[in-house]
């Protein structure tokens, strides 16, 4: 979002910075504290060609989706969107919801708030992915709890998001004199 639609940043960042230094914070508590190895995880590279038209697909149905939903909804249609995109490819989600800003399609703000939808449904996206890479109850539970705190840490984002904007603006206002 920064890089794509740097207008479209305040609107984001408490609720998204919130929600990243829970998970950092969450990171070296489960590092230090950690008993058994991590169960191995393949993975395939971000950078291959598969990987690039895969994020590229769901970019254009994304970004048709968003565009239709919001024409049919208003900011709502992208929302409902960026949350279902989001449980597939959040980064593609936030790719979309800056494009849409930065073409004038929607606010910075809406830009700023469908990234926050879309990253706390790709944060419900790893509790499946857990039960069936691991099995283990226990770090399903870990996980379930870790998870619930990102989620609250977006929600007091969100809630302390309108002063923070309120202030963003005030001080914006006072630099551009």
């Amino acid at each position: 979002l920064a890089i794509f639609a740097p207008s479209a940043l305040p609107a984001g960042i408490v609720p998204v910075g919130l929600m990243l230094a829970v998970s950092v914070v969450l990171a070296i508590r489960g590092w230090r504290t950690q008993a058994d190895a991590p169960p191995k995880i393949d993975l395939e590279s971000p950078f291959s060609l598969k990987s690039a038209l895969t994020f590229g697909w769901m970019f254009a149905v994304i970004t048709v989706c968003g565009g239709l939903a919001g024409q049919i909804l208003g900011d709502l249609g992208l929302y409902v969107v960026s949350f279902f995109g989001g449980l597939v490819s959040s980064s593609s989600t936030a790719a979309t919801a800056a494009h849409l800003a930065t073409s004038g399609h929607i606010t910075p703000l809406v830009a700023g708030s469908a990234v926050i939808v879309s990253s706390v449904a790709s944060a419900l996206v790893i509790l499946p992915v857990v039960w069936k890479g691991s099995g283990k109850p226990e770090l399903v539970r870990r996980v379930a709890m870790a998870t619930l705190w990102v989620i609250v840490a977006a929600a007091i984002g969100i809630a302390i998001n309108p002063f923070f904007l309120e202030q963003y603006r005030i001080v914006e206002t006072l630099v551009m004199r």
